[in-house]
C-alpha cells in the first residue's frame, strides 16, 4: 500500500530616494483573470467517465484529463495498445503502453532530494512504485472497478467526481518554505505548463491546489511572500493539503455494509475518485529532463512546452505578475501608482518616466555580502551616474522593506543589482521593456542559473537581459558558465569592481535609449 492510502502513518534605508509610490486606494484592485470565468469551459463536463487522455507532457510536468485515484493510488486507463513485447513487471521507466511516458516521468514518491544535483536517475527511492502510479487498460479498469469505459454514456454515478480543474503538485517539503523555489520555480514551472494550453489572460485560475505531502502548518516562509503570491495570483482557489488528500483516499474505499464485497462489480472495494482535468508537478520527475540537466531548474523542463504564437507578445508570466503588481497597488498603466503627497501630476511623469536603478544591499545580511569597501564604491559610482544620466538610484537593504514595499520598489524598477540571494526574486515582477536588466553579483567563479534562467524566460521579446560580474568581469548568455560553488561563494568578502557595474548600467541605459529612439 502507498504512504498515501488510507490507514498509512501520517542601512534602514541606505541613501533612499525619493519615498515609494503609495499604495492606490481610488479604486478596487483589478483582477487579471476575466469574471465571470468558468474552469469548466476549458474541461470536458458533460458528466461521462472516459479513459485518461496525456494533454501535455514534459517530465515532472502533466496536464492530464480523466484521471483516477483509488485508495491513494492515481490510475491512468487507456485503451493504447500494448507494447511489445508486453511488460510482465511494474517498470518506472517504461510504459507499458504505446505513447505514453514512463510513470517515473510524471510522478515520484514525493521524498526530499539529496545528494547529487542529477535528479532522481536511478534512484529507486525517490521512483513510484504500482501503488503510487499505475497504468491500466479499459478493460483492466472494469475489472477493478466494474466501469466499462468503451461503452458511451457510462455516468458519474460510478465514481466521485472532483469538479473543476486540479493542480496536484507532488513536492516534499524541502523546497516549498522558500521564496525563490514556491514563486520562481514551482509556480514559474506551473504556469508555463498552463499557458501552454493557450489563452493567456483568459485561463481560468484552478479550482484547487493540492498539496498531497504538505502540512497546512508548512507552505509559508519566513518572509510572507508565499502568501503573498497566493493570495494576490488565486484568491478564489482552495488550497489543500495531505489531510485533505487523506480525505479523499479514505472516500475511495468506503463501500455500503452489505455481504458482497464489491460495489460497482469489480474486484476493488468503493469507487475511484476522478479529477476531470488535473495539472500535475513533481519535482523529482523533472529532474533527469535535458533541460534540468542543463540549468538545474526544474522550470526550465516545461520550456519544452510551446506557447501558441503571438499570444501575449510572448509574456505568458504576465497574468501572474500583472495580479501582484496590482495587488501591491502598483498601477500597471505607469507602474508606479497614484502621486504622492504635493506632488503634481507633471511632477508624477517626470518620475515615472526616468529609469530607476536598485541596488539590493545585502550588507545588512548574515551571509553573501559584497567587501564593505566594494560596496561603498559601488554607491559611490552609482551616484554618480544619476548625476550624469539623470536616472534614479535606490540603494536599499530589502529586509528593512515591507513586502508591499518590495514589490512596488522593484516594480518600478529599469534595472535591479544585487548580489545572489533571494532578494533577486523580485525580478518576477518588474516590467519588462527594452532597458529592464537584472545585474547578479558572484563571488569570482562561482554561478547558479536561479535569476539568470528566471530572467531570461519570461518572454516578452527575450525577457529581462540577465549579466552576471565576477569582480571586472561581465558574463551573459551564452556565454555564461556552468554551475559552481566554490569556497567564497557563501561569503561576507565578494569583492566587485564598481566602475565596472556603472559602466554596464550606462551601457543598458543608453544603448537601449538610442534604440528608442531610432
Amino acid at each position: 500500500m502507498s504512504q498515501h492510502s488510507a490507514g498509512s502513518d501520517n542601512s534602514f534605508l541606505a541613501d533612499y530616494s525619493p519615498l515609494l509610490p503609495p499604495l492606490k486606494l481610488e479604486s478596487p484592485p483589478l483582477n487579471p483573470f476575466p469574471s465571470p470565468y468558468k474552469t469548466e469551459s476549458f474541461i470536458q463536463n458533460d458528466g461521462l467517465v472516459r479513459e485518461t487522455t496525456i494533454i501535455k507532457h514534459v517530465p515532472g510536468w502533466t496536464i492530464i484529463d480523466s484521471l483516477y485515484m483509488h485508495n491513494g493510488t492515481y490510475y491512468v486507463v487507456t485503451s493504447n495498445p500494448p507494447i511489445d513485447p508486453p511488460q510482465t513487471k511494474y517498470d518506472p521507466a517504461q510504459s507499458p503502453f504505446l505513447k505514453l511516458p514512463p510513470p517515473k516521468a510524471i510522478l515520484s514518491k514525493g521524498h526530499d532530494i539529496y545528494g547529487a544535483r542529477g535528479g532522481m536517475g536511478n534512484d529507486p527511492l525517490r521512483a513510484p512504485d504500482e501503488s503510487y502510479l499505475r497504468y491500466v487498460s479499459t478493460a483492466e479498469f472494469q475489472n477493478l472497478f466494474g466501469i466499462d469505459l468503451s461503452v458511451n454514456g457510462v455516468d458519474e454515478g460510478h465514481v466521485h467526481t472532483v469538479p473543476g480543474l486540479t493542480f496536484i503538485l507532488n513536492d516534499s517539503p524541502q523546497f516549498i518554505t522558500h521564496y525563490y523555489h514556491f514563486c520562481a520555480e514551482l509556480w514559474f514551472g506551473v504556469w508555463r505548463t498552463y499557458a501552454s494550453l493557450g489563452g493567456g489572460h483568459k485561463l481560468p485560475p484552478p479550482t484547487r491546489v493540492l498539496f498531497p505531502n504538505l502540512d497546512s502548518a508548512h507552505w509559508r516562509d519566513y518572509a510572507n511572500m508565499n502568501q503573498l503570491f497566493m493570495r494576490s495570483v488565486l484568491p478564489s482557489t482552495q488550497m489543500l493539503f495531505s489531510h485533505d488528500w487523506y480525505d479523499w483516499v479514505s472516500l475511495s474505499v468506503i463501500h455500503k455494509p452489505t455481504s458482497e464485497s464489491r460495489t460497482n462489480g469489480g474486484t476493488m472495494k468503493g469507487k475511484p475518485i476522478l479529477f476531470p482535468r488535473v495539472l500535475l508537478a513533481d519535482r523529482s520527475a523533472a529532474m533527469p529532463a535535458f533541460n534540468y540537466q542543463r540549468f538545474q531548474r526544474t522550470a526550465a523542463v516545461p520550456f519544452g512546452l510551446l506557447i501558441p504564437q503571438g499570444e501575449e507578445g510572448g509574456d505568458w508570466w504576465s497574468p501572474v505578475r500583472d495580479s501582484v503588481r496590482v495587488f501591491a497597488g502598483l498601477d500597471d498603466d505607469s507602474a508606479n501608482g497614484s502621486p504622492t503627497n504635493h506632488e503634481s501630476q507633471l511632477q508624477l511623469q517626470q518620475r515615472t518616466t526616468r529609469p530607476v536603478v536598485t541596488y539590493l544591499s545585502r550588507q545588512d545580511w548574515n551571509r553573501r555580502k559584497l567587501k564593505t569597501e566594494d560596496h561603498e564604491s559601488l554607491v559611490a559610482e552609482l551616484r554618480k551616474l544619476e548625476v550624469e544620466l539623470g536616472i534614479e538610484v535606490i540603494v536599499v537593504s530589502a529586509e528593512n522593506l515591507s513586502r508591499w514595499e518590495q514589490i512596488r520598489l522593484v516594480g518600478r524598477s529599469t534595472i535591479l543589482i544585487g548580489v545572489h540571494g533571494n532578494g533577486l526574486t523580485a525580478e518576477l515582477w518588474m516590467n519588462l521593456g527594452f532597458r529592464s536588466t537584472v545585474i547578479e553579483i558572484f563571488y569570482p567563479g562561482g554561478w547558479a542559473h536561479d535569476y539568470e534562467y528566471t530572467a531570461r524566460a519570461m518572454g516578452a521579446g527575450g525577457g529581462l537581459k540577465h549579466y552576471g560580474i565576477w569582480n571586472d568581469e561581465v558574463l551573459t548568455s551564452p556565454g555564461f558558465p556552468p554551475p559552481s560553488y566554490p569556497p567564497g561563494f557563501q561569503g561576507n568578502e565578494i569583492p566587485v569592481d564598481g566602475k565596472t557595474v556603472a559602466n554596464l548600467v550606462r551601457d543598458r541605459i543608453t544603448a537601449a535609449g538610442q534604440l528608442d529612439d531610432g
